[in-house]
């Protein structure tokens, strides 16, 4: 790999210059893929992080890559107000030193920890971090895996088996607010960062799953803040690696609409209805006239922003928006079902497939087919998991998913 093609791999963490030399590149691709490696020695088993080519106490070049894993003590952090070249606008920030036993990790805590959470020697870990801008980072998150931040009576979360459930509930609608998008966007970008997660879904309590944006909050003097936020928590959607389900039941307008089709996958149920009536008020959805030409085509969807029509679940299916109507007793299972037939497979494989489709729509085919051909070839391949799946196979058996 040459000096410019290392460069660009590494300008996902700022403007930066590297060496030719530089052979520990492929610590960029563990990051993309959720994961954080040190590597270690084959020959005399030193570990070093960040990591080596070649090991400095027997000058072996002979080394393996390890995840980093399990929770480490924190030994020391401080308050910074300046940052790299490249990061300047994402100050101010703590750095932080975790002591693992048998190595140490220099990084940065997360963001959406208080002062208040924070203890010397308290347990730690490490996880890979994708920032709203596609650059890739790393930071330190309390131990237990559970996302740090002031409880919302609004927003609910939940994780279990590698499956985040975000419940919006606050009635009568589940009508957003500014305060209300703060702390979606808090929950979302605490779960980009996972690298053990399979899917996320977004449901709604009560009659609504979400009709809209609170009115109030698109006056004069606030919307640019609304916009602002509201536009974060795209940026937050699109930057989940793993699949993406909007769980409908009730109305799904104006801006729950648009958070919908944000999701890889619109369940619906019998009972659902959808639209944006915005422009009956005098507005237009931003989102929903970029992202609905792709769903349904740009006449469709002038039709959908231009009337205010509000459109039944099965409409919204034969438009193209809405992968599956289901019937409303029946909705919670279907649901789990296709949360479960997603959750069978291994998190770094349903990254890579869902990455296979993202990355190449709106190419030519030639090129799609040769790039989507380099990433089964070149990195599918390469993986555990795809060697364990073919195992598993000739060995009747299920696989065992290490997600590497």
């Amino acid at each position: 790999m040459g000096k410019r093609e290392i460069d660009d791999r590494f300008k996902k963490f700022g403007t930066v210059s590297f060496t030719g030399t530089t052979k520990v590149n492929d610590f960029i691709d563990h990051l993309e893929n959720g994961r954080v490696a040190r590597t270690r020695c084959k020959g005399c088993g030193q570990v070093y992080f960040p990591p080596r080519a070649d090991c400095h106490a027997c000058l072996s070049s002979d080394m393996e890559w390890v995840d980093i894993e399990g929770s480490g003590k924190l030994l020391t952090y401080s308050n910074l107000g300046f940052a790299p070249v490249g990061f300047q606008d994402d100050v101010p920030y703590r750095i932080a030193v975790l002591d693992y036993g048998d190595f140490k990790v220099f990084g940065r805590i997360t963001s959406d920890m208080a002062d208040d959470d924070i203890k010397l020697g308290m347990d730690m870990k490490t996880v890979a971090n994708r920032l709203a801008n596609d650059q890739l980072n790393f930071v330190f998150q309390k131990a237990q895996g559970e996302f740090t931040m002031a409880e919302s009576k609004y927003i609910k979360l939940e994780k279990a088996d590698g499956v985040a459930r975000i419940t919006f509930d606050r009635p009568k609608h589940n009508v957003f607010n500014i305060d209300m998008m703060r702390t979606f966007n808090k929950v979302l970008k605490g779960l980009v960062s996972e690298g053990d997660l399979k899917c996320v879904v977004l449901l709604g309590e009560g009659r609504s799953w979400c009709a809209g944006v609170d009115v109030g909050d698109h006056k004069p003097e606030m919307v640019d803040e609304m916009i602002a936020t509201f536009d974060e928590s795209f940026g937050y959607l699109h930057a989940l690696a793993v699949p993406t389900i909007a769980a409908v039941q009730g109305s799904c307008l104006g801006g729950g609409m648009e958070y919908a089709i944000a999701c890889d996958i619109i369940i619906a149920s019998e009972s659902a209805a959808f639209g944006q009536p915005e422009v009956r008020l005098g507005f237009l959805p931003p989102y929903a006239a970029v992202r609905l030409p792709q769903l349904v085509g740009p006449a469709k969807a002038i039709e959908i922003c231009t009337t205010g029509n509000i459109y039944s679940a099965v409409q919204a299916q034969q438009m193209g928006f809405v992968s599956r109507v289901v019937p409303a007793d029946g909705f919670s299972d279907e649901v789990a079902k296709c949360i479960k037939h997603i959750a069978a497979s291994s998190p770094l494989i349903l990254r890579l497939n869902k990455k296979a489709v993202n990355s190449h729509l709106g190419m030519p085919m030639d090129s799609a087919l040769s790039s989507v051909n380099n990433l089964f070839l070149n990195t599918l391949m390469k993986t555990e998991d795809t060697l364990e799946g073919i195992a598993s196979f000739y060995e009747k058996r299920k696989p065992v998913w290490k997600n590497r």
